[in-house]
């Protein structure tokens, strides 16, 4: 893979979108394109978005390409959709609204802050018929938005995150500094879909 994609960009002005990179050879050349300029996508299995700066460092990457080539990384993992016909109103106890830290400055960092005490209100499903019992919109095989939504965690590399690698900060220096300027974590992103309706309390924990 990693030949083909250097053939490519020997002899065209292309833009390179990979699938799954498996090994070193394959992380260097997508990085090597994105080091020409080209815009180059590819995937990596990894716990968060961080983690990918780690799997490339422990692969051989210099810290200084991995500052001057990445521009972002994206972290997914798929909600299921509550079933709509079966879903049901479900007021949180104190002792969720803290465990999951739902309070004001977090409504307002996930651009939910008309939100507040009385309005949050999640929801759960006990099964239909329409769902075939389990609560969630029963999609075809594989995935779609029409039966799954993303909780997302998109790191930008700002200048502030290239400086961190370049000095070859720990990865929580790097988690931390990122949400600071407004990343949201997979939790985030996933309790925002709950407070929206549109998943469930427990698939969260679930998936994050």
């Amino acid at each position: 893979m990693a030949t083909h994609m250097r053939f490519a960009l020997d002899h065209g002005d292309t833009d390179v979108i990979m699938g799954k990179l498996e090994d070193a050879a394959t992380y260097d050349a997508l990085l090597e394109a994105g080091a020409r300029g080209k815009l180059a996508i590819g995937s990596i299995h990894c716990g968060d978005a961080a983690a990918v700066f780690g799997r490339l460092m422990d692969s051989g990457v210099a810290v200084h390409r991995l500052a001057a080539s990445i521009r972002l990384v994206q972290a997914q993992r798929l909600l299921r959709r509550l079933c709509e016909d079966c879903r049901a109103p479900k007021r949180p106890t104190r002792a969720e609204l803290d465990y999951f830290g739902l309070d004001e400055a977090f409504l307002a960092r996930v651009g939910l802050d008309f939100l507040a005490g009385e309005s949050i209100v999640f929801f759960e499903s006990a099964g239909c018929s329409y769902c075939d019992g389990s609560g969630y919109v029963q999609g075809a095989p594989g995935w779609s938005t029409r039966d799954r939504v993303p909780a997302c965690e998109t790191l930008v590399t700002t200048p502030a995150i290239a400086d961190l690698l370049r000095q070859g900060a720990p990865l929580d220096a790097i988690r931390q500094a990122a949400w600071a300027e407004g990343t949201w974590t997979m939790r985030e992103s996933a309790l925002r879909w709950a407070l929206l309706g549109v998943t469930s309390l427990t698939e969260v924990v679930r998936v994050t």
